[in-house]
């Protein structure tokens, strides 16, 4: 009967290679300290990296939001996975496919709508490591410029109007003199 015996030298050398290996996997995934401004209708970046930069190729990717159930974005065995990413974005979000080996991991998405306001989150995973960081989105739009007119007149007293249209967030309205003293307004109708 023959004993193979290990020392504790060749314990180390067996060892060593794998936690240096599983050391070297592991990354931080970065997202933005600030919130990212989207503009309704226009494309958004949500900036997400791998640090140490490492390629994200072989990588699950999975872009999620709180309150959704299902992702509104998913990579995963090298393949972009639609069928269980969220109806409100499909066609709209996108990984940036040729920076992946950078390890840049940013969604891109289109078409920005109000419900698009949140707080995403992006989930790298490997086979032994995965980390995530929190992106918050908030949606701002513009809308036409304000038109003022003359909407009727007594005497000494004039009543002007004042529309524009496409606001988001609803705008807060202040009249005022050639002073910039208050005005007190009469009517208001925002939609």
């Amino acid at each position: 009967m023959e004993f193979f015996c290990l020392t504790w030298n060749h314990i180390i050398c067996i060892i060593l290679p794998l936690i240096s290996l599983s050391s070297s996997e592991k990354f931080t995934v970065l997202g933005s300290n600030h919130p990212i401004i989207a503009v309704v209708g226009e494309e958004v970046v949500l900036p997400c990296q791998l640090s140490p930069r490492m390629s994200a190729k072989n990588n699950t990717i999975r872009w999620g939001r709180d309150q959704i159930n299902s992702p509104v974005y998913l990579y995963e065995n090298t393949l972009h996975i639609t069928d269980a990413q969220d109806q409100a974005y499909r066609g709209r979000t996108a990984l940036f496919e040729e920076k992946l080996e950078l390890g840049n991991v940013s969604l891109g998405m289109k078409n920005v709508r109000v419900s698009d306001e949140g707080i995403y989150g992006c989930l790298v995973e490997s086979l032994i490591w995965y980390d995530e960081t929190k992106i918050k989105v908030i949606v701002t739009g513009t809308g036409s410029d304000p038109l003022i007119y003359l909407d009727d007149y007594e005497g000494k007293r004039i009543r002007l109007g004042c529309k524009s249209s496409g606001w988001y967030p609803k705008p807060e309205v202040t009249w005022t003199d050639g002073k910039s003293q208050k005005l007190t307004s009469v009517s208001e109708t925002i939609e």
